[in-house]
Order: C-alpha cells, then sequence, then structure tokens
C-alpha cells in the first residue's frame, strides 16, 4: 500500500522490540536484519515461536519503511493466486479495470509500478504476516514477482514472517526457487516447533475467504474466520475438476503412446505352403528379423576419487548412464535423493566442520562459518567464487540440489548421493538454474551473522583490512573509505556498485585471496 496514504497500523504490533521479550543478542541481530533488508533488495526470512514478537517486529519494519518506501503488509495469506494477486495490487495502489484479470497480467502492471517506484528511488517493502498459512502456489508467486528486471535490478523486498513451521515447508521440492531466493534470514524461536504443517499440496478448505485488508494487521490478530459452506463447495468442485481433467488426459496418453509403440500384427496361415507368384513374391515375403543388439562386455571405470584442494578432471571422469547408454549427459536427477540439508552436512566437511542436519545453517555460526545463497549467477560467477558448493539443478519438473566438487577448464565435477560425475558448460547451462550456495569463515573476531557489516565492527575492519593491502600491491584503485574501497573492488569484478560490505564482497574477495579455505581450483 502507498505508504503517504495507508492508515497507521493498529493492535499488538505496536510493542517495541524491547517489550517483545528479545534478549540483547536478539535485538542486535533484529537490528541487521533490518539494516540487510534496507540495503539490498530480495526475499527475507524471520521466524519466532512467539506470535506476539514476530508480530511486534513487524510492526518495527513497517515503522522504519513506512515513509521512505512503498510499503504494504499482509497478514493471513489464505487466498487462491488470483485473489491474492488482486489483494497485492489493491494495497500497492495499481489499479485494475472492472472484471478478471489473468495472474499474468496482474503481476506485469504490478512488476511495472513498482519498478516505475525504484527508478524514482522508492524502493516497495511487502511484509507478509502468519506466512506459514500460504499455499505454496502463493510462495512460489512471490518469487516470480520479485524476479529480476532486464537491468538485474530487483523491484520489491519482501519479508516473510512466520512460525518455524515454516521453515520445514519450505524444505519441499517445489518450494526450492523460495529457498534459492532467500538472501537473508533471521530465526528467533526458543524452542524448536512441537508439530510441522501439513503440506499444502492443494488450496485448502477456506482459502477462498476474503483475507484481512492488506497495508495493516486486523484488529484480532490470530483470529480467523471460519470457512462459509459455499467456500468449501467451490474449493471441492475446483479440486474434482482438476483432478478429473488430470486423469482423462493421462488416459489418452496411455493409449496413443500403446497404439504407437504396438508392433503390427503378423498374420499366420494354416494352410499348406504353396508356391508365391514370383510378381508377388517380395511382397508376402515375413519381414527380415531386427539383428541381435550388441552386448557390452568391456567394464565401465571406476567413478573418480573425491577431490581435495587443486581438482584435476580427466575426461574418463564422465559417468556412463545405464539408462540411455550416452557417456556424456550425466545422471538423471529423479535417481538423486540427497535433501539440502544433507548437501550442507557433507559441505560442512571440507571446512572441517560437522554440522547438524535439523539446522545446519544455525550449527555452522556456532563453528564460525555462514551459509551463503545467491542465485541468477552464471558460470563465470562459480569461477570467480572459486569454492566447493551446492547448485540446484533442473530436469524438466525435477530439480535436485548437487554438491559442486570442482572446475577444470570446461568440465565441472558433481556429486550427489554418493555418485561423481562430470559435465561440460554447456551441459551445466542448460540444466543449471542459477542458484547456487557456500559456506564462507567468519572474519577473527565476528561471532554473528554478517547481514551488512561497518566500518567500526569486526568483519568491517577485517575487510577494509584486505582491501587496502590490494591497493598498496596496486590490484585495485585508490580510496579513503570502506565504501569507496568496496567500489573499487565490486567495479573490478564486474559486480554491481553499491559500496556495501554484503556477504557477497566478503565471498568474492575469498576467492581471490588464500586464506586456507576449500578451493575449486588453483587461481
Amino acid at each position: 500500500m502507498d505508504s503517504t496514504s495507508s492508515p497507521a497500523p493498529q493492535g499488538a504490533g505496536g510493542q517495541d522490540s524491547e517489550q517483545a521479550g528479545l534478549t540483547s543478542e536478539q535485538r542486535d541481530d533484529f537490528q541487521d536484519f533490518m539494516a540487510a533488508v534496507e540495503s539490498t533488495a530480495g526475499l527475507y526470512l524471520l521466524t519466532s515461536d512467539q506470535p506476539d514478537t514476530a508480530q511486534a517486529l513487524a510492526q518495527r519494519l513497517w515503522d522504519r519503511f513506512n515513509g521512505p518506501a512503498r510499503t504494504a503488509w499482509v497478514q493471513q495469506p489464505r487466498q487462491t493466486l488470483t485473489r491474492f494477486m488482486q489483494l497485492l495490487c489493491q494495497a500497492f495502489r495499481v489499479t485494475l479495470s472492472s472484471g478478471d484479470h489473468p495472474v499474468a497480467l496482474m503481476q506485469d502492471l504490478l512488476r511495472r509500478s513498482l519498478g516505475q517506484s525504484r527508478a524514482k528511488g522508492r524502493p516497495a517493502l511487502l511484509i507478509v504476516t502468519q506466512a506459514h498459512q500460504a499455499p505454496f502456489f502463493v510462495l512460489r508467486q512471490l518469487v516470480a514477482l520479485n524476479a529480476p528486471d532486464a537491468d538485474g535490478a530487483v523491484p520489491l523486498r519482501i519479508v516473510l514472517i512466520g512460525e518455524p513451521a515454516l521453515r520445514k515447508t519450505l524444505e519441499q521440492t517445489a518450494l526450492q526457487p523460495v529457498t534459492a531466493a532467500m538472501v537473508g534470514e533471521l530465526h528467533l524461536e526458543e524452542e524448536a516447533a512441537a508439530a510441522e504443517l501439513p503440506w499444502p499440496d492443494t488450496c485448502p478448505p477456506g482459502a477462498f475467504d476474503d483475507a484481512p485488508a492488506p497495508g495493516f494487521p486486523p484488529a484480532n490478530p490470530g483470529r480467523t474466520r471460519p470457512p462459509s459452506p459455499a467456500a468449501v463447495w467451490r474449493a471441492w468442485a475446483v479440486r474434482q475438476r482438476r483432478w478429473l481433467f488430470a486423469g482423462a488426459a493421462l488416459v489418452v496418453l496411455v493409449v496413443a503412446a500403446t497404439a504407437l509403440l504396438r508392433p503390427p500384427p503378423t498374420v499366420q496361415t494354416l494352410a499348406a505352403p504353396a508356391l508365391p507368384d514370383p510378381a508377388s513374391a517380395s511382397a508376402s515375403a515375413p519381414p527380415a528379423a531386427p539383428p541381435p543388439i550388441p552386448v557390452e562386455d568391456t567394464p565401465r571405470p571406476a567413478p573418480p576419487p573425491p577431490v581435495a584442494g587443486a581438482t584435476r578432471i580427466a575426461a574418463s571422469a564422465t559417468e556412463t548412464r545405464a539408462d540411455t547408454g550416452a557417456a556424456s549427459d550425466g545422471v538423471l536427477l529423479p535417481s538423486l535423493t540427497d535433501q539440502l540439508e544433507e548437501g550442507w552436512v557433507a559441505l560442512g566437511q571440507r571446512w572441517g566442520a560437522k554440522l547438524a542436519l535439523a539446522q545446519p545453517c544455525d550449527d555452522a555460526l556456532t563453528q564460525r562459518l555462514q551459509c551463503y545463497r545467491a542465485n541468477k549467477l552464471a558460470f563465470k560467477d562459480l569461477q570467480a567464487i572459486n569454492r566447493p558448493g551446492l547448485l540446484l539443478l533442473r530436469q524438466g519438473d525435477v530439480a535436485r540440489w548437487v554438491r559442486l566438487e570442482g572446475i577444470q577448464g570446461d568440465q565441472i565435477l558433481l556429486a550427489s548421493s554418493g555418485r561423481q560425475w562430470s559435465i561440460n558448460t554447456a551441459q551445466l547451462n542448460a540444466e543449471w538454474t542459477g542458484s547456487y550456495a557456500t559456506l564462507w569463515r567468519l572474519p577473527p573476531g565476528q561471532t554473528s551473522r554478517v547481514y551488512t557489516a561497518a566500518a567500526n565492527d569486526a568483519a568491517g575492519r577485517w575487510l577494509n583490512q584486505q582491501l587496502q593491502r590490494r591497493q598498496q600491491a596496486r590490484q585495485l584503485p585508490g580510496g579513503q573509505t570502506l565504501a569507496e574501497r568496496i567500489e573499487a573492488f565490486q567495479r573490478h569484478e564486474g559486480l554491481p556498485v553499491d559500496g556495501r560490505a554484503t556477504p557477497t564482497i566478503f565471498v568474492r574477495l575469498m576467492g581471490v585471496i588464500d586464506l586456507g579455505e576449500p578451493r575449486l581450483q588453483q587461481p
């Protein structure tokens, strides 16, 4: 909703963060979280097991951004996708003509309006509270709405606030794009959630009800109106119709495939064989038997050993696929079973860390490591970062996280589910979504998560010293302040220039200086 004319939120959200039951360390983490949201557009996640605390922190976000930013607040997003997009257009004051509008059209109008505001120096912020109630198609629509423009700029900042169970929901395969789009997370729960929310694979009953008015929380937060009988009937009819159409389409496809693959029938006669007429001998001759299929006797080469330090990938490292017989197509993603958490645990071993499978990134922070995620990367970015990581690959409708173990020339060594294989850059570009995750070691003296480092904290001082050394070695142009040195480094690396000490700066800098961390290849 446009902040110049939106009413001020009322209710439980008016509490101060000190009144929300936060410790001093949690308050500092939240201040860093707000600074990160202010500095970088993207998708952020805030979880808490105390609804009053989450409501109070949402109010603090509103108070800070409502005015300088074009801000909207949506609570309990349990709508269909069309209704949710209508609410967002209403919240951000995007005028729609009367009648129904496709979701794609509303998305285009909303992105165009937000892009015009960003060009005028007024970014947009969307606060979604009780996000654990959002259906998966609503969460995925937020990623589509927040995709970078043609110039690489992201038009919207989105903060998802919900219970800890939301983190389990985001681990589902269908929501991997949402997880990959996260650029910052803050978890303030005191204990793990007692139970997980059911996976919303369909629009739940009552999802067609009207949502609370966008732009401010309702007067009775936490209470929802029970679904009307008509809403339940419509939701049931939509589900049945969808499954009916899907079943009919599946039957048609099976029948068509059976008809196409069925061999032509052979005609046999019981009469005594007669000498064929020479003119029709060629037409009545039975078809020749197909040649026998050759059997491969050559044993397959053993998979290459795990990569450590500098990676040397030979052409023979490519795994032969038994299902297709191809020697250069890698593996089929549906055959892989590793989850993202297992990838983090295996990745931590490269840094000598033992990460818990339940909360690997939180466990990494206790060992002075921080998780890093980015999307929309290119192959040259992987070479510049120069460290093992996790890549999100996609084949059709199947997406899997695999480990990036090494790069040598145009060959990329991957690993997952106890298997290793190599692909070339063309195959990588065809399957890679651009999402990448890795670990990086916190600078000396830094104990908390880094969102945007300042010149007077431990991470900022370390970064300033490293950039000064590169200036003295004439590897960077001159600069007097930390922001000026970061801008010089960003220009040198081909990054967007904003002068901010984000985790991307640390990861890229650690890719060109030797700090004893794991490498993909020799610099």
